[in-house]
C-alpha cells in the first residue's frame, strides 16, 4: 500500500488511458485543493443526529454513542490539522476481498487491487484508516508487520496511532451512514420481501459495526474478529 501512496497527480495522468481512468481525469488534471478538515468535520456533526434516527428505526439505540462521536469531531476540529503522507494515489476502499497478496521469497507483498474506479489522489490515511478498522487493530501483530513494510517508503508519523483510531470512527460512522441512507420511519416494510425477510446479513451488518464503533469509542468493547466470517457473511 506504502508502494501505492507514491504514485502522485502526474503518474496517473500518463498512465490513466491504460488503467481506463479517464473519467476521473478532471480531478488528475486540476490542482488538489487544500483540505479542510474542519469543514469535513462540521459536515459529518450535522449527519450524526439522522443516523442516530436511523438506527433507531432498526433497534439500535444509538443517542448515547453519536453524543461520544459528536465529542470527538470537536475535540478533532479544536487540534491543529496534521497529515499522514504525503497526497498519493488511495483505493478508498480496501477492503480484504480488493486485494491481492503475493508470497515471495522475502514474505508477503500486495500485488495488486480491483474495484479501483473509485480512486483519487489524497492522504494515504484514507486508505489506511479503513484497512484499520477492518483487519490491523484486530492483532497488534498485524498492525506491526503493515507499518514494518509501509515504512519502507514513508514513515508514520509520531500520531499515528491516534490518526487511526480517529479514522477508524470516521470509517464505521461513513460505512453505517452508507448501510443505512435508504432506510425511513416505514423501515419493516422496506426490509421484507416476500419470500425472505430482508437482508438478515444487512441487518448483522449495521449492528455489528455499530458495535465495532463502541469498540473504538471505549476499549473494553473492542472487538477482536473481523466483521465477515467466509462462511456465513456478517457474524
Amino acid at each position: 500500500m506504502g508502494y501505492y501512496h507514491t504514485v502522485t497527480a502526474p503518474d496517473l495522468v500518463q498512465a490513466r488511458n491504460e488503467l481506463s481512468l479517464n473519467h476521473i481525469a478532471r480531478y488528475l488534471d486540476e490542482p488538489l485543493p487544500p483540505v479542510d478538515e474542519r469543514s469535513s468535520l462540521q459536515k459529518e456533526v450535522k449527519n450524526l443526529l439522522p443516523l442516530a434516527a436511523r438506527l433507531s428505526s432498526l433497534g439500535i439505540d444509538a443517542d448515547e454513542v453519536m453524543d461520544e462521536v459528536r465529542e470527538r469531531y470537536v475535540e478533532k476540529m479544536r487540534s491543529p490539522c496534521t497529515g499522514f503522507v504525503q497526497p498519493g494515489l488511495v483505493h478508498e476502499d480496501p477492503l480484504e476481498e480488493h486485494c491481492f497478496v503475493e508470497q515471495t521469497d522475502e514474505g508477503y507483498r500486495l500485488s495488486g487491487c480491483v474495484d479501483i474506479e473509485g480512486i483519487l489522489v489524497s492522504d494515504g490515511i484514507h486508505d489506511i484508516g479503513g484497512a484499520y478498522a477492518s483487519m490491523l487493530a484486530l492483532d497488534r501483530k498485524y498492525y506491526e508487520a503493515f507499518r514494518e513494510g509501509y515504512e519502507q517508503f514513508f514513515p508514520f508519523p509520531p500520531d499515528a496511532e491516534d490518526q487511526l483510531h480517529f479514522a477508524a470512527i470516521t470509517d464505521e460512522i461513513w460505512g453505517l451512514t452508507m448501510l443505512t441512507a435508504g432506510y425511513t420511519a416505514d423501515l419493516k416494510s422496506e426490509i421484507e420481501w416476500p419470500d425472505t425477510p430482508l437482508a438478515d446479513w444487512a441487518m448483522r451488518w449495521t449492528k455489528n459495526r455499530f458495535r465495532r464503533l463502541q469498540g473504538w469509542l471505549d476499549e473494553t468493547k473492542q472487538l477482536d474478529r473481523a466483521l465477515f466470517r467466509p462462511e456465513v457473511g456478517p457474524w
